[in-house]
């Protein structure tokens, strides 16, 4: 609703006769804000009535359609405004409908790779233990080691059988901690790079729908304001053919 609509709806035809004073008293009485009426529609009904009377009117007519209307109210007009307002909500409730699908696409994606994502990422909380693993296998390999050389040495200069013992057992320990050491070697080496790779561009899929999702969510927001106001220019073109 626009002033130009209010000049066409009160017959206003470049003359602010009798006829167009009724007209305008009749909108201003019908929508004031005591009897349940627009606040906003009924400020811009006034706005049309002070240009009005202080012949400064905006409205540009067609001196070419000029007819010889007399009613108080154009509800010629009002019935041309009810089907194209209703035609208007009718696309956008499709448009609205279309939204909503497309907005609870992007929910269940997002739910499925933040799964995923927390999949991932307790796969690399295993690499990063691991890691942690392997820093202390190296830690005690080092000090075994030391000591088996220590014991190597002594076995040469005394041929003690309790330091023989003592330096097969630390060399047992010292083998299983290296087969353990390649074996995580090897299992990180399968994982790391790709699960970190995958971890990533789920990361950044989920941060891509969030941001669709805003953007829908915005637009489906706009598109509902836009609804109530045409239900309103409806419901005000309605009220004025059923107060004929």
């Amino acid at each position: 609703m626009n002033k130009d609509s209010i000049y066409q709806l009160i017959g206003y035809q470049g003359e602010y006769n009798n006829n167009v004073k009724k007209a305008i008293r009749k909108l201003l009485k019908e929508n004031h804000p005591d009897h349940n009426g627009d606040a906003n529609l009924f400020k811009l009904i006034n706005e049309v009535k002070k240009e009005l009377d202080t012949n400064k009117v905006t409205y540009k007519f067609n001196q070419n359609n000029k007819n010889n209307n007399i009613n108080d109210i154009d509800y010629n007009f009002c019935y041309e405004m009810i089907n194209r307002l209703e035609k208007d909500i009718k696309n956008i409730n499709n448009e609205i409908n279309n939204e909503q699908i497309f907005i609870n696409t992007l929910k269940h994606r997002y739910n499925n790779l933040y799964q995923d994502s927390l999949n991932n990422e307790n796969i690399l909380l295993y690499i990063d233990e691991n890691k942690r693993k392997l820093k202390k296998i190296k830690k005690y390999s080092l000090i075994l080691l030391v000591v088996l050389i220590i014991l190597f040495v002594m076995i040469i200069f005394n041929k003690n059988i309790y330091i023989l013992i003592f330096l097969l057992l630390i060399g047992i320990v010292l083998f299983y901690n290296i087969i353990k050491f390649f074996n995580i070697v090897s299992k990180l080496t399968m994982h790391n790079e790709l699960k970190i790779k995958t971890y990533m561009d789920l990361i950044n899929s989920i941060k891509i729908i969030q941001n669709e999702k805003i953007i829908h969510e915005h637009r489906l927001l706009e598109l509902k304001e836009k609804k109530n106001r045409i239900s309103n220019n409806l419901r005000f073109y309605k009220n004025l053919l059923k107060n004929k």
